[in-house]
């Protein structure tokens, strides 16, 4: 591919952009302008094509000056630019469980789970006759001794929200006297 974008092309390319209205005419701002189309612009095959650094730099140039109103700054012609020559890949659909399987992605469905198993907690068919033993011969788990709930005393409650909003407010006249408010 060819080389980057030398600096006088750049600020040949940045200049261009004085037709459009807003732009900084300033040879610092033009200066700017040239090292980041320098930056941005290294060529490549895009969309198909190979692009030179050169006419990655005159197609947003020239896009910014034929639909732009008015300068709308550096950052929205990086955007232009990436619009154009760094498009979001395209993504694939995911592949079916079968073919994550075929590729040795994913383990093949166990015969001892339930059909709609996402995966096999034992390890497979040797490892579920292990398991079933080992199940088989633990003792019964205790059962854990329950309390009954307190019950539930609503006039309590009630009292306890009116209590609390009471002293809130309370609180908040306090701050204002001591603001002076």
């Amino acid at each position: 591919m060819a080389a980057d974008l030398d600096f006088t092309t750049a600020l040949h390319f940045a200049r261009a952009l004085k037709t459009i209205k807003g732009f900084p005419w300033d040879e610092d701002t033009i200066n700017a302008t040239a090292a980041d189309l320098v930056k941005w612009c290294k060529g490549g095959f895009i969309s198909g094509r190979p692009w030179t650094p050169e006419e990655q730099a005159g197609a947003i140039v020239d896009e910014a000056r034929e639909s732009w109103e008015e300068w709308l700054g550096s950052s929205q012609l990086k955007r232009l630019f990436l619009e154009k020559f760094a498009p979001a890949p395209e993504l694939k659909p995911p592949a079916s469980s079968a073919e994550l399987v075929q590729r040795g992605l994913l383990a093949p469905p166990c015969i001892h789970c339930e059909p709609g198993a996402e995966f096999c907690e034992f390890g497979g068919a040797r490892q579920h006759q292990r398991a079933a033993a080992e199940i088989a011969a633990r003792p019964p788990a205790p059962v854990p001794n329950r309390r009954a709930a307190a019950p539930v005393d609503l006039d309590a409650i009630v009292r306890d929200g009116e209590r609390l909003y009471r002293e809130e407010q309370e609180r908040k006249a306090r701050q204002l006297q001591e603001h002076g408010l």
